[in-house]
């Protein structure tokens, strides 16, 4: 066998592997930005009402004499809480019903207008 020739020579051995370089990732285009800061404010608003909803939740056991004390009548001030959380509930899905349609829905129906139909040109 000649030296100059080492056995397994053309062999490749994990540690000789080089990566792959990376592909360079597609920057999103300026709508997928306007929609994605356009989706950041309701998040940001369920998030403010999941945690109103949770201080209330978490006031129940420790604060009961708190939430007992009347306000006007029957009613009690944990009540005038969970009826102050039901009428923010339902104001948001109103005010999110009506910010999906006059901010986020054109920025979508633009987008996909932009996408190829998977089905071809009908």
């Amino acid at each position: 066998m000649p030296a100059d020739n080492p056995p397994f020579a053309d062999a490749s051995f994990p540690w000789d592997h080089q990566p792959p370089s990376p592909q360079p990732q597609p920057q999103p285009d300026r709508a997928a930005r306007q929609l994605r800061a356009a989706r950041r404010l309701p998040v940001r608003i369920t998030l403010l009402l999941l945690a109103v909803h949770a201080v209330i939740v978490l006031l129940a056991a420790p604060a009961r004499a708190v939430l007992a004390q009347p306000l006007a009548g029957p009613f009690n001030v944990g009540l005038g809480l969970l009826l102050a959380q039901l009428c923010m509930t339902a104001g948001v899905a109103v005010w999110y019903g009506r910010y999906a349609r006059a901010a986020i829905d054109p920025l979508t129906e633009d987008r996909e207008s932009s996408l190829p139909h998977p089905e071809g040109q009908r």
